[in-house]
């Protein structure tokens, strides 16, 4: 949990957390429009705000708290009341120092045009959770680890492997417009012949978040996608009928994927047209190769039984 803002240039500490006053000069000034929430001051190198849980307010660390509703939110517009004139917002930015790796998250606040307001509140206290940044890659193996949790039978924990190095957000303008498109993407342009295979190979590019070589070259390596309608025969003799539903047969390059597994990319791919097929349709996902002849895994649907 995280309290914006100090007090005569202290921080003042209560259990896990650290505050802000909103009316210090030195630094709630109000000729700044957003404010950087730091979870814990005396290690902030190795704390990084992952995700804010709830923003609320106070006259003074003793008095009830109010919420304060995020301005970009699923439930928006349940929360739009007269009483509430203010509301936040979070971005996230590179670190600007270049001994501490990772980002920083920044708290704004706004009123309903979105433009930029204060709190009246005299305390914003910011609940977060947090990561320890890049320290865990820093762990060798075997390392000892220390469960804070009463009750269990065990006798240690040990890491088998030194953790994987953090991977960073990608926080670029263009990165965003892909995002948009990504979640724009419906059953109708995976089954296009035209753009289907593509489509496929963005939506695979931006989860490389890191623009990794080997996993780029496994994204070349998916070399066709057939699309075609089928219709198959659901039910049992007294009662049946027909169902329409979409075969996409994908075809991989295997020298493109040396070290890993072209089956496994297409099982989790068949899981993806899975989620994205239309109502009442199905769909057959195959896999083959390049260098070897013949289907190498087929996917049937799950087709109800009765009609």
């Amino acid at each position: 949990m995280v309290f914006v803002g100090t007090d005569e240039g202290k921080v003042h500490e209560r259990r896990d957390c650290f505050l802000v006053d909103l009316v210090h000069r030195g630094h709630i000034d109000h000729r700044h429009v957003q404010y950087r929430l730091v979870a814990d001051a005396r290690r902030d190198l190795l704390s990084e705000v992952h995700s804010i849980r709830m923003v609320s307010g106070s006259m003074d660390p003793t008095s009830e708290t109010e919420i304060l509703r995020p301005y970009f939110s699923l439930h928006q517009g349940m929360f739009v009341h007269a009483s509430e004139s203010v509301y936040w917002y979070a971005r996230r930015l590179p670190t600007l120092r270049k001994d501490k790796p990772g980002t920083d998250m920044y708290l704004s606040f706004v009123d309903r045009e979105f433009r930029p307001t204060a709190p009246a509140s005299g305390v914003v206290f910011a609940h977060v959770l947090c990561t320890n940044r890049h320290l865990a890659s820093n762990l060798p193996e075997r390392s000892a680890l220390r469960l804070d949790i009463a009750g269990i039978p065990l006798r240690g924990v040990h890491l088998l492997h030194q953790p994987t190095r953090q991977l960073d957000p990608p926080l670029g303008g263009s990165i965003r417009w892909r995002v948009v498109s990504h979640l724009s993407l419906n059953f109708l342009s995976l089954t296009n012949p035209a753009t289907a295979l593509e489509a496929v190979r963005e939506m695979l590019r931006l989860y490389n978040v890191g623009n990794a070589a080997y996993l780029n070259r496994q994204i070349e390596g998916i070399v066709g996608m057939d699309v075609r309608p089928i219709v198959r025969r659901v039910g049992d003799a007294r009662a049946f009928g027909y169902l329409r539903g979409t075969e996409i047969a994908l075809t991989f390059n295997e020298e493109l994927f040396a070290g890993s597994s072209a089956l496994l990319l297409g099982r989790i791919l068949r899981e993806f047209f899975r989620l994205h097929e239309q109502v009442n349709s199905f769909t057959t996902v195959t896999v083959s190769g390049t260098r070897h002849r013949g289907i190498w895994k087929q996917w049937h649907p799950d087709l109800p039984q009765h009609w």
